[in-house]
């Protein structure tokens, strides 16, 4: 039989011919003949048996397959008389046609060596190895050209009964051994046969190392048990002892110091110790007191460099529990009798290495310091932590103080230490601004002019059940009172008093303002009713021609924020929106440009940029305050703007001029901002916004302005 081209071998995969014995390689061109072949007026390529699209019929199904179409020629009765005349190599040729139609594949040779790769392993120096045989076959379909083969060497000796050209289906013998030049030596050579259907062999081979004397080696040298409670053992620590030499070590031996603490145990050790061997011992540190210890384990061979592993470890004390609480003190501050004020936590931790047992927890002063929501048991493990909150409750105002005791079993006890002070509940704090009156000679029948006074609530209660009891309620007349029943905490109302005297004579009276929970307001009235009219008062001096200005209010609603100016360029510039933002309110009082009286004081204005983008103006007529601003970084000076006048230290202005009331925002608008106003109705709009009045007197009046 003849062979299967490799070209052919890839393209039949997986419908290869494989046959026992010799590998037989089909003849496409003989094939191709035998498809013509007419037997009995019958062919393979006859139109009349199989039609003319061979493709849609069986006879594709011989393609590569040669048991396929001796199957064929067994079973169909029209073909019965080819099986006669065919051999198996006939089969295969006209199989390979099927395949390869309607051309033959161009013949070429295929030439390869079996096995194609040899290692001769490990042979002494100087002798040569047992020659081993490599059979070269021509697999392909043509011969191959003329081959060179490689000249044998001492290293690689060869041979070979190959003669070139190596026809198609043709093979031979190489034989090829291995002599090693030196002893330890690693060698490869390839072996290539050049020319058209040449091949190569890769071959390999050693040879052992001379003998070198017993070394021995451990591995690691040293070894840190680190720190390991008294009375308990490490984790054990492996050791290799291994010997580098290709001659055995004899007499090995090993000792060592404090062998108590750091104890050899797994030791796999045996004399001699073979050349290019190993085994291993393991040490464990069991310390029998605390503090540092060390030890030298000694492995000594005959004529041999002992070798040594040294060993440290810290013997320590078993572990405590050791408590911790966070924070270590609570204030509380001051809270109201009869309130509870907001829970504090405290944390417990066990930063020890043992359980703390026996755990407690004692309150000094559990009346008035509540504790919930403690999470902490009897025990607490190492790294474990718990809580609890306490809460101050006072029922008395004073001040409290106690401590919160964790003890535990064998630990120091952990305090925390508590503070509170208890305050009385706030109450009303009513007073009048003027706080009396004195109307002075009044024509019998007549009326005074009436008296503006202002009822304040300065208390941090709201004052209820407000009432008024005029002890001569028919002469000291109530009017225009917008004092309700409530005067609710830092808010104020009005009313105005007359004196209309019914006879000649001094007169008096007491307004009492009472309200529940706070201390009633008296007021102590005079007057005095004449029968004829008083004489009138001497003319005014001549007016003095004294120059005001408005001030004009803005707003920006984006800022939040109030400013006031009656600087023209300023004004232009704000209402033109060359200043983005600003608008009028509508509202503006006076001011004086000049001093022309010792009564008025000059009013500093400030300017500060500094909580950007947002910026703000500031006035003041207090000299103290605008002399202690002035060095101030934040806010920059600019100079004295316009002039004024003081109120009393109650808030009371000067005849023939009006408070100007001034509220802080308290910085809610990202920045500060001062509002100034002579509306009262304003002033209260703002302080229900959380603006805080500043000024003289409870409701603060900040200057005095021209009417």
């Amino acid at each position: 039989m003849k062979r299967i081209p490799t070209l052919l071998l890839a393209l039949l995969t997986p419908t290869l011919m494989i046959w026992s014995g010799v590998v037989y390689s089909a003849n496409c061109t003989n094939g191709k003949a035998l498809s013509k072949l007419v037997i009995n007026n019958l062919s393979c390529d006859n139109g009349g048996c199989h039609g003319t699209n061979l493709s849609a019929n069986k006879i594709s199904n011989g393609a590569g397959n040669p048991a396929a179409i001796e199957a064929a020629f067994g079973s169909v009765t029209q073909m019965s008389s080819w099986g006669a005349s065919f051999s198996s190599s006939d089969y295969e040729d006209l199989a390979e046609w099927l395949f390869f139609k309607p051309t033959c594949p161009a013949a070429a040779p295929s030439t390869s060596a079996a096995p194609s790769s040899w290692d001769f392993g490990s042979i002494t120096n100087g002798t040569t190895s047992a020659s081993k045989s490599f059979a070269i076959m021509n697999s392909g379909t043509a011969a191959t050209g003329t081959l060179t083969f490689p000249a044998s060497s001492t290293k690689w000796p060869s041979s070979h009964n190959c003669v070139t050209p190596i026809a198609a289906g043709g093979s031979c013998t190489v034989n090829i051994a291995y002599k090693p030049a030196a002893a330890g030596a690693n060698d490869s050579f390839t072996y290539t046969v050049t020319g058209t259907g040449g091949f190569s062999i890769s071959l390999s081979g050693s040879s052992p190392s001379a003998a070198t004397p017993a070394t021995l080696s451990v591995s690691p040298t040293s070894a840190a048990f680190g720190s390991i409670t008294v009375g308990n053992s490490s984790a054990s620590q492996s050791f290799t002892v291994s010997n580098t030499g290709t001659t055995g070590a004899n007499g090995v031996a090993l000792t060592g110091t404090n062998n108590t603490e750091f104890v050899v145990s797994g030791n796999t050790c045996a004399a001699p110790l073979a050349g290019g061997q190993s085994w291993t011992l393991n040490v464990r540190y069991t310390p029998t007191a605390t503090g540092a210890d060390s030890a030298t384990l000694s492995i000594a061979y005959t004529s041999g460099t002992t070798v040594n592993i040294s060993m440290t470890g810290t013997g320590a004390a078993a572990p405590v529990a050791t408590l911790q609480a966070s924070p270590v003190a609570l204030a509380f501050g001051t809270a109201t009798v009869g309130s509870t004020s907001a829970t504090q936590s405290v944390s417990v931790s066990n930063t020890g290495g043992a359980t703390a047992t026996s755990f407690a927890l004692a309150n000094g002063d559990a009346t008035h310091f509540v504790v919930s929501a403690n999470t902490c048991g009897t025990s607490l493990a190492a790294g474990a932590s718990c809580s609890l909150a306490v809460a101050y409750k006072p029922n008395a105002a004073g001040v409290n103080n106690a401590a919160l005791t964790f003890s535990y079993a064998g630990g120091t006890n952990v305090t925390v230490q508590l503070s509170g002070t208890g305050t009385a509940a706030p109450t009303a704090n009513l007073a009048t601004s003027p706080v009396g009156g004195t109307f002075g000679n009044v024509t019998v029948g007549q009326s005074s002019p009436a008296l503006a006074v202002t009822l304040s609530n300065s208390g941090g209660a709201a004052a209820t059940g407000v009432s008024f009891n005029n002890s001569n309620g028919a002469e000291f007349v109530v009017g225009n009172n917008s004092c309700g029943a409530t005067v609710n905490a830092g808010a104020s109302c009005n009313f105005n008093l007359t004196y209309t005297p019914s006879a000649a004579g001094a007169d008096s009276a007491t307004l009492t303002i009472s309200s529940s929970g706070g201390a009633a307001v008296v007021m102590s009235l005079t007057g005095t009713g004449v029968s004829t009219a008083p004489p009138p008062p001497p003319p005014p001096p001549p007016p003095t021609t004294t120059a005001t200005v408005d001030l004009i209010e803005y707003f920006h609603a984006a800022f939040g924020h109030y400013f006031i100016t009656y600087l023209p360029g300023e004004i232009s510039k704000l209402d033109d929106g060359t200043f983005v933002g600003w608008a009028r309110t509508g509202r503006q009082f006076k001011a004086w440009t000049a001093q022309t009286s010792g009564d008025q004081v000059p009013v500093c204005r400030f300017f500060t940029t500094f909580f950007t983008p947002k910026s703000s103006h500031f006035y003041t007529p207090n000299a103290p305050e605008c002399t202690g601003l002035k060095p101030s970084t934040v806010w920059g000076y600019e100079g004295e703007v316009f002039y004024t006048q003081y109120p009393s230290f109650t808030g009371v202005c000067p005849p023939n001029t009006v408070p100007v009331y001034r509220m802080y925002n308290n910085g809610m608008s990202g920045a500060p901002n001062h509002r100034y106003t002579t509306d009262f109705s304003v002033r209260e709009q703002m302080l229900a916004q959380g603006w805080i009045p500043e000024g003289a007197g409870t409701i603060g009046v900040i200057m005095c302005s021209p009417p």
